[in-house]
C-alpha cells in the first residue's frame, strides 16, 4: 500500500492529476486508518468506548479532509480549465492495484435472504467464508 501511495503521489504531482492526487492520499489514509485500527485492539483499550469513538473520529476526520481537499481542488482545476498530463506511472499503479484486489477478493456466493435466518445473515457478514454454497449431504 506504500508503494501504490508512493507512485500515485509522485505521479499525480508530475502529471497534475487531481484524480491520481486523491487515489494516492486514499492509499495513505487506509494505512493510517489500519494504524489506528490496530491501535484500538491493542493494550488496555479493547474495551474501551472512549478509544472506540476516538478511533472512528480519527478515521472520519482522515476521509473528510481528504474529501474536502478534492472538492476545493476539483473546483479549481474546473474553474482554471487545466487539463493533467497523461502520467503512465499512475495508470500501471492504478491497474496493478486494481487488478490485486480482484485477484485477493473471495468468491462469494450466499443463500437467498428468504431462506437464511437473521442470525445467519449476521454470521455471514461476520465470516463471509460461512455463505460458501455446499451440496447437501444427501449428495
Amino acid at each position: 500500500m506504500t508503494i501504490e501511495a508512493s507512485v500515485a503521489i509522485v505521479s499525480a504531482l508530475i502529471a497534475g492529476s487531481v484524480a491520481l492526487l486523491g487515489f494516492g492520499l486514499d492509499s495513505l489514509i487506509e494505512l493510517g486508518s489500519a494504524g489506528i485500527v490496530i491501535w484500538r485492539f491493542t493494550g488496555a483499550r479493547d474495551h474501551s468506548e472512549a478509544a472506540e469513538r476516538r478511533a472512528q473520529k480519527l478515521i472520519a476526520g482522515c476521509f473528510a479532509a481528504l474529501a474536502a481537499y478534492l472538492l476545493f481542488d476539483g473546483i479549481r482545476v474546473l474553474v482554471s480549465g487545466s487539463h493533467p498530463a497523461t502520467s503512465w506511472p499512475g495508470v500501471v499503479g492504478s491497474h496493478l492495484a486494481r487488478s490485486s484486489l480482484c485477484r485477493c477478493w473471495p468468491e462469494r456466493r450466499t443463500k437467498s435472504p428468504r431462506s437464511s435466518t437473521p442470525q445467519q445473515r449476521r454470521a455471514t457478514l461476520l465470516n463471509p467464508g460461512s455463505a460458501r454454497l455446499r451440496p447437501p449431504a444427501s449428495w
